[in-house]
């Protein structure tokens, strides 16, 4: 009986220890939010940048919330509501100025945090919404709604790993936390993710074409590049066919009809046979690249030859 007791005391201390843990949390997170409606001054580079979110002094609200952790993020989605302002401002070198409003702050928090880019829902004025302006279905509709996807994804992924947690990214429905997993699982050569980088490429092979996913597939081939197996030499292979495919259809003849050209048709070319060099194929991605300069570069403008020229000297030097 004696030992039957001191195992409740302890389970009931225990409880009470975790309880009020959460509840010192929560009030650290009051207090830190405070602090930030005090955050003051402009942007600091003029591109409208929330001013001052990681002073030199890391005792900052902003680092002091980040530093809790994943723990914190259910206390900190309530405060996503929070529109009051701060003291300070965003400015553009352009000339706009606008106050930073305190659920600014606390996304890049979550963000920060997550590794994760979540947005706050666009605001849109009443002649934008008259006209129908379209926002982008991924983002949220509301400030509810946004709350519902963090708190979703934390129940999810709160004890993940981070590198499971970017091979789920590689199929994200935002398109800056895709293009952060691709570069994430190549920076850190991640064999695991190799199968959902290729298998990401195939999926962008198919249906419409566009320069968004263009530039996603060779950022996929980069980085499959730098995980460095040569098992994945044959999907980086397609990817240059098809960006060689699209440079054909820009420069053919004029009465076949040719295709716009995208600003970053040469950048995604080069870096996707980079890639294919990378894996050990110099001569073949050279050989390719030559060719292409052989059939299209009379039809291309003079900026674009001197673009391309510029990139091909350095392909020699890969």
């Amino acid at each position: 009986m004696i030992y039957l007791s001191l195992v409740m005391v302890t389970v009931f201390s225990a409880t009470q220890t975790a309880y009020g843990t959460q509840i010192d949390l929560k009030s650290r997170v009051a207090q830190q939010v405070e602090r930030i409606k005090l955050i003051s001054g402009h942007s600091e580079f003029g591109s409208g940048e929330l001013p001052e979110p990681f002073p030199p002094d890391d005792s900052a609200p902003v680092p002091q919330l980040i530093k809790y952790g994943m723990d914190v993020i259910p206390d900190l989605v309530p405060y996503l509501a929070d529109k009051s302002f701060t003291k300070a401002y965003r400015f553009h070198s352009s000339g706009w100025t606008q106050r930073a409003r305190v659920n600014e702050y606390i996304i890049l928090v979550i963000n920060r945090i997550t590794e994760h880019n979540f947005y706050l829902p666009p605001e849109q004025s009443d002649a934008a919404r008259t006209l129908g302006v379209s926002v982008d279905p991924a983002m949220p509709k509301d400030i509810g709604e946004l709350q519902g996807q963090i708190n979703a994804w934390w129940r999810k992924n709160r004890t993940r790993t981070l590198l499971d947690r970017k091979i789920d990214d590689v199929n994200d429905p935002i398109h800056e936390n895709r293009f952060a997993a691709y570069e994430w699982l190549g920076r850190t050569k991640a064999e695991a993710g190799r199968l959902p980088l290729e298998r990401r490429i195939d999926s962008l092979l198919t249906g419409e074409v566009n320069t968004l996913k263009q530039s996603e597939m060779a950022a996929c081939a980069e980085s499959l590049a730098k995980i460095g197996s040569v098992q994945s030499a044959d999907i980086v292979r397609k990817v240059c066919d098809h960006l060689s495919y699209w440079v054909y259809m820009s420069y053919r003849p004029v009465g076949e009809g040719r295709a716009g050209r995208g600003s970053m048709q040469l950048y995604d070319l080069f870096k996707a046979h980079h890639a294919l060099s990378s894996l050990g194929f110099k001569e073949e991605a050279l050989s390719r690249l030559q060719e292409l300069e052989l059939k299209y570069y009379e039809q291309m403008d003079p900026s674009t030859q001197q673009e391309f020229l510029r990139n091909l000297e350095n392909a020699r030097n890969w």
